[in-house]
């Protein structure tokens, strides 16, 4: 792949999402809780906007379930590290219900119970609960994040991007996927955050500073 191609694969694909998952997955994907942790809607139907409360109990209970993945074997963490998989992570966080799919995923696992108990602490009704409320939370945080950002230039940007990978002849067809599927889901991710709902962005907005400092982008 040349240098110009890489350069501009980066920008489209990773600065079109503004919130980078750099950024985004430590606060997703406290440590070892990899398959059970947090960008958007789950499912069709769709609840009554989020409250400011709501947000910070999410966020005492993502630090709370952060906490007790470090205190785990490092045989259970690395189980759980590895139980998703990248690919299908990648697009469940470009349809905006990573957490939820993650959950799903985690299910039979003897972590799931405790990490069920931890979150009832902080007021949900399980790990689904809590799940569905994370993924709205982050996906009203990217939402935030992309505010005041040339949306339609990265737009363009990611299409030359495409057209430069298409017509690459030093690339394979299966290094072409992987970069596609990358803008691809980069361009949903950005569809999504411009689908938050205007409740869910007011009620994150006062937790904003405490979830940059959660995702070390303060």
């Amino acid at each position: 792949m040349t240098a110009i191609l890489r350069r501009r694969l980066a920008a489209a694909a990773f600065r079109a999402t503004t919130a980078s998952l750099a950024a985004t997955l430590p606060l997703a994907l406290p440590a070892a809780l990899t398959v059970a942790l947090p960008l958007g809607l789950a499912g069709p139907a769709r609840a009554a906007g989020l409250d400011s409360g709501t947000v910070g109990r999410w966020l005492d209970a993502s630090q709370a379930l952060e906490a007790w993945s470090d205190t785990l074997p490092e045989d259970r963490r690395e189980a759980l590290d590895g139980a998703g998989d990248p690919a299908a992570m990648m697009g469940d966080m470009a349809d905006g219900r990573m957490l939820s799919a993650a959950v799903s995923r985690m299910a039979g696992a003897p972590e799931a119970a405790q990490a069920a108990g931890i979150v009832s602490k902080h007021g949900f009704s399980g790990l689904d609960d809590w799940a569905t409320v994370g993924d709205r939370v982050m996906q009203a945080y990217m939402a935030i994040e992309m505010q005041g950002e040339d949306v339609q230039g990265q737009r363009a940007e990611m299409e030359a991007a495409r057209s430069q990978i298409m017509n690459s002849p030093d690339m394979t067809a299966e290094q072409k996927k992987m970069m596609l599927q990358m803008l691809g889901n980069a361009g949903a991710m950005m569809d999504q955050a411009g689908k938050a709902d205007p409740a869910d962005i007011a009620a994150v907005q006062p937790h904003l500073e405490r979830i940059r400092s959660m995702n070390g982008t303060e």
